[in-house]
């Protein structure tokens, strides 16, 4: 479930060649979905419960933690990179099209 919300795949026709929030979501899921789901990957764990013996459940929570923790420090890491502020038109060129000036009613 958690590959399926945060790694949503884009649909290339919706999204426009500016839209900079698809690339990078787009950048996002290509660099790290399939390290994510070869860490968490449920299907196959439940597999492997089911043919070792000795494993404790403890042992499988700590494996869990100390995946999560490896994601948290990496994900992390990369937000302490992006800039605190981006221009607006670089997000989004189309909002930045909108003015705030008010239209003159009772031109001439």
């Amino acid at each position: 479930r958690m590959s399926t919300k945060f790694f949503r795949p884009n649909p290339a026709n919706t999204a426009s060649e500016k839209d900079d929030r698809a690339r990078r979501t787009t950048e996002f899921t290509r660099k790290y979905k399939a390290k994510f789901e070869e860490d968490f990957n449920l299907e196959a764990d439940a597999n492997k419960k089911e043919n070792e013996t000795g494993v404790s459940s403890s042992q499988r929570v700590t494996k869990t933690m100390t995946q999560l923790k490896k994601w948290k420090r990496l994900l992390e890491g990369q937000v302490s990179m992006t800039p605190p502020s981006v221009p607006l038109g670089q997000m989004s060129p189309i909002l930045a099209l909108f003015t705030s000036d008010l239209p003159d009613l009772w031109a001439g």
